[in-house]
């Protein structure tokens, strides 16, 4: 099953598709070196190492076509093929980053080089968070740009409230960059609580009573999941934008975050007051939790609240926009 950063391409390339044709290259470990495979709009391709698919990706950009601007998601990995391919072409390039490719990669010394080169040379640089934005902006990207995932709120449908003992859900794998510590500590505070942890655990170790580990689900099954759940937490220590908030929200039940990456523009607290806690606070995550879960009422009005704020600003088609608006831009400015 694809993760985020492949299921959030998939469904973009899909949506841009429907307005302007598309070519999408994507590399596969399970094909050979030479290989390459065409399945609709993607053609994946096979490559040994870092080299191989940097080298791979330029020659498919250089030789396809024509094209009118090279996009490129994760531009730690794909970035210097990119915009190299997008110079020889004379065409504007565009670089996606969703997190670890700019928080962590731009400190790993194989992958630096590279990305500080893509960044600066690049036409536009997009970050999924407004926090990614400045990070690009910091390390040299011409000019940056936020725009949000999208989530099709249709295929999330609103959940009734949950009528049953108080669970909590945390959607996506269980891991120390996401706040799995914070999560154990919390739970220990809020007894006859239920935590299901959605998605695997990455950390071994113990876990309290009460913490139940369950297997990633397809987007489709995750709905009927969150129906017997009261509100998701997703204490972050670093992160991108999680499709999972997102999705969660749309399914009308309150999310619980921190003020990392795209949390903050998601659990807005003009329109979704009182959803952020510090970063490693398990007493106030647990505080609030434990507010929420008293307050039905209030609950639910922020339940409702979050699902038309994400059917607002947060929709596939507002994402597809926004990169077709840019691409015009920068196509033009190029002409």
């Amino acid at each position: 099953m694809p993760g985020g950063l492949a299921g959030a391409a998939a469904r973009l390339a899909s949506g841009l598709a429907a307005h302007r044709p598309v070519d999408v290259f994507a590399p596969d470990p399970r094909l050979g070196p030479d290989e390459t495979v065409r399945e609709g709009l993607v053609t994946r391709f096979g490559a040994r190492d870092v080299e191989a698919l940097q080298r791979r990706w330029f020659e498919l950009v250089s030789r396809g076509g024509p094209y009118g601007l090279v996009h490129a998601v994760y531009p730690s990995l794909s970035g210097f093929a990119a915009v190299t391919a997008a110079a020889y072409l004379n065409i504007p390039c565009l670089l996606a980053a969703r997190g670890n490719d700019l928080d962590r990669d731009a400190f790993r010394p194989g992958r630096q080089a590279a990305l500080l080169h893509a960044l600066g040379r690049a036409d536009a640089v997009v970050g999924v968070s407004r926090d990614l934005v400045r990070v690009a902006r910091a390390l040299g990207a011409r000019a940056a740009t936020w725009i949000p995932n999208g989530v099709d709120a249709g295929a999330f449908p609103a959940q009734p409230p949950h009528d049953g003992p108080p669970t909590i859900a945390f959607i996506g794998q269980a891991r120390w960059k996401k706040g799995l510590p914070t999560m154990l500590e919390a739970i220990q505070q809020l007894p006859g609580t239920r935590l299901l942890l959605i998605g695997g655990l990455r950390d071994e170790g113990p876990l309290p009573p009460g913490v139940e580990v369950l297997p990633t689900v397809a987007p489709a099954e995750l709905p009927a999941l969150l129906r017997g759940v009261d509100l998701c937490w997703h204490p972050s220590y670093q992160d991108g934008l999680p499709n999972a908030v997102l999705e969660a929200l749309a399914c009308e039940r309150v999310v619980v975050g921190t003020p990392v990456g795209g949390l903050p523009d998601v659990l807005d607290a003009d329109r979704l007051p009182g959803l952020i806690v510090p970063r490693g606070d398990a007493g106030a995550l647990a505080d609030v939790t434990r507010g929420l879960l008293a307050d039905g009422d209030r609950r639910l009005l922020l339940a409702r609240a979050g699902r038309a704020w994400v059917q607002k600003a947060f929709s596939p088609e507002a994402e597809v926009r926004a990169y077709l608006d840019l691409y015009a831009g920068l196509i033009s400015q190029r002409a």
